[in-house]
């Protein structure tokens, strides 16, 4: 008896591994395709031969797409955890994030909750929960694609996260083709590079060295000035945006001379964190001229230079203080933002008389911090 209890349950191991291998398969012929941003972080398992660990944009869900049902679930799930002295956020649980199209074609999320929405596409995952009594964080959420095997020796090339030949420091989305299943199950397919990359770095901002002599450093910044030039004592670095065409055809950039296509988003975990004068909801969508459009050649670049002492990319930490450049306070070390491009919709675009289409899509930098963009104490030697 002991015997066929043993057989029954290899028999059944079996059974679930065949029906789940089933299952995938099913989901690769028949689900709906989409695709989704993500970046290789860790290229390879001794153990089971070369893979790519993925991070997707989708794995950290901010507070503005849950559903109302999940933050009272989230709030009660705190509550009963707290007084049970146990720790917040140790026990996974199962949501159901909505699904839509980017004017690129890229998958984003447009709402999450406990049950699946009624219509449309979505994807189900697994999280850790973070709630505070004012802030709402999920983050690193796992959607059981977040390991894409490949060719032994193939996963190194991943892992630069941009294609061959792209200059170093450029950092290229890579999106991932994954089909859906009717309960929200995702399968991998295949992968692609993003047409465009970016790369963002932060330097002292130069001035002339006989603006400093005169006590003029505040204003005087040299932008292409032959004339020797310093780090400008107490005033926050500058960034130097660039973006990169990726791609064998040329493509169009909307980069207006007020860089309203580029926003700055705070990535920020506590309550009360900061949040950008320049927000994404702050900026409405608007009709671009052509003199706005930059046409990239295959592998050409653009870079623009951002100041923080701009009020356009000032923060606030809280509702009631004053706006600040970021960058400005030394105990903000801690705080991280993005930069992200995000032109005008098809639609807005749709009357340029440009040869070249137009690249539509959202793409965030690498992150960076207040204590990065913290000024010079003194002139450099």
């Amino acid at each position: 008896m002991r015997s066929l209890l043993v057989i029954a349950g290899i028999l059944l191991q079996f059974l679930v591994l065949g029906w789940m291998a089933v299952e995938r398969e099913w989901i690769v012929a028949h689900g709906q395709t989409v695709w989704l941003a993500t970046e290789p972080v860790d290229p390879r398992d001794l153990f089971r031969g070369d893979y790519v660990a993925l991070n997707y944009t989708i794995a950290n869900l901010p507070a503005s797409v849950l559903t109302p049902e999940l933050k009272a679930f989230l709030d009660v799930r705190r509550q009963r955890q707290e007084k049970r002295a146990q720790g917040w956020g140790k026990t996974e649980m199962v949501i159901y994030a909505a699904l839509k199209l980017a004017d690129n074609g890229v998958a984003d999320v447009a709402s999450v909750g406990l049950v699946p929405p009624a219509t449309g596409l979505y994807v189900k995952g697994r999280v850790r929960p973070y709630v505070s009594a004012n802030a709402y964080y999920l983050s690193n959420t796992r959607y059981g694609i977040e390991s894409y095997f490949v060719q032994q020796g193939k996963g190194r090339g991943l892992e630069r996260r941009a294609p061959e030949d792209t200059p170093a420091g450029v950092q290229v989305p890579l999106e991932m083709e994954v089909a859906l299943g009717d309960n929200g199950s995702a399968v991998l397919k295949g992968y692609r590079w993003s047409p465009l990359g970016m790369r963002l770095e932060v330097k002292p901002v130069a001035v002339a060295v006989a603006a400093v002599a005169t006590g003029t450093a505040e204003t005087a910044v040299a932008a292409g000035d032959a004339k020797p030039a310093v780090a400008a004592p107490g005033r926050p670095k500058q960034i130097r945006l660039s973006l990169y065409n990726t791609s064998e055809a040329p493509f169009g950039v909307v980069l207006p001379a007020d860089l309203r296509s580029l926003h700055i988003d705070t990535m920020t975990w506590a309550e009360g964190g900061q949040t950008t004068v320049r927000a994404t909801a702050a900026m409405p969508d608007w009709t671009p001229t052509e003199s706005d459009v930059i046409v990239l050649q295959p592998h050409a670049s653009r870079e623009v230079v951002i100041d923080p002492c701009q009020s356009q990319w000032f923060v606030r930490v809280g509702e009631k203080a004053e706006p600040r450049p970021i960058g400005s306070v030394k105990d903000g070390g801690y705080q991280q933002y993005r930069l992200v491009y995000s032109p005008p919709s098809p639609e807005r675009c749709k009357d340029l008389p440009q040869a070249v289409p137009i690249w539509h899509g959202r793409l965030a930098s690498r992150m960076f911090s207040d204590w990065e963009l913290q000024p010079e104490t003194s002139p450099a030697r």
